[in-house]
């Protein structure tokens, strides 16, 4: 039993041909397909503060997220919970106020996620964009 595919010895050829051009080729793809969800990660940033970074990693991968500075971006994005704060020097300052102790009860405060949420809203666009800048960079 044999599978007759048409066009498939052309498209053997043309990788065949492509050599060091793959790799290229898959470099910009991965960069087509960060780019809308950068974007969205971008503008649900809750901190203007801090920016999002995009890499590449050693493997067929883009990681986006947070940059390294912005270390409290699991606490934006998971919250936490009530818990007390255990102070240095035995005072704080609340409300125009100084208040002597030796730990504060911080309320904690509830997840503003932002990550996952924008990964979520533009996978479907990351993808197309990969197909689009295959098929502009492919096909003749």
């Amino acid at each position: 039993m044999s599978i007759q595919i048409s066009g498939f010895d052309e498209v053997m050829r043309n990788i065949q041909r492509m050599g060091n051009r793959a790799n290229s080729l898959k470099s910009g793809a991965l960069d087509a397909g960060a780019k809308p969800i950068y974007k969205t990660m971008e503008d649900n940033n809750p901190s203007k503060r801090y920016k999002i970074a995009v890499e590449k990693s050693k493997s067929d991968e883009v990681v986006i997220g947070p940059e390294k500075d912005f270390f409290t971006a699991h606490f934006l994005e998971f919250g936490t919970s009530p818990h007390l704060i255990k102070l240095r020097k035995a005072k704080i300052q609340t409300d125009g106020q100084v208040v002597y102790g030796k730990e504060v009860n911080h309320p904690g405060h509830a997840p503003r996620p932002f990550v996952e949420p924008s990964f979520i809203a533009s996978k479907e666009d990351a993808q197309q964009e990969i197909v689009n800048y295959l098929r502009r960079n492919l096909l003749p």
